[in-house]
């Protein structure tokens, strides 16, 4: 095959894949030298299985606890003045 015989678009759909599999692979170096937080596991000592029955049961945990960390600070903010 003669290098002449391939079109204009041909090249530019040549460079297209390249500078896809460069760039892939320059993310993935990136993510090798350092982990995101969304990597990282999470606690080791509750299984996936009872995050989600936690969840289940009570879906409003965490609006709940916030909840009431501001009924907490309210009542202190009353007993001051």
């Amino acid at each position: 095959m003669n290098w002449s015989e391939i079109t204009l678009l041909g090249w530019c759909g040549i460079g297209a894949i390249l500078f896809i599999f460069v760039s892939i692979n320059i993310w993935l170096i990136g993510l090798l030298r350092r982990p995101p937080q969304a990597l990282k596991r999470p606690d080791p000592n509750r299984s996936a299985v009872k995050q989600v029955w936690d969840a289940v049961r009570n879906p409003y945990a965490r609006e709940d606890s916030q909840l009431s960390e501001l009924s907490k600070r309210v009542e202190k903010f009353k007993k001051d003045d």
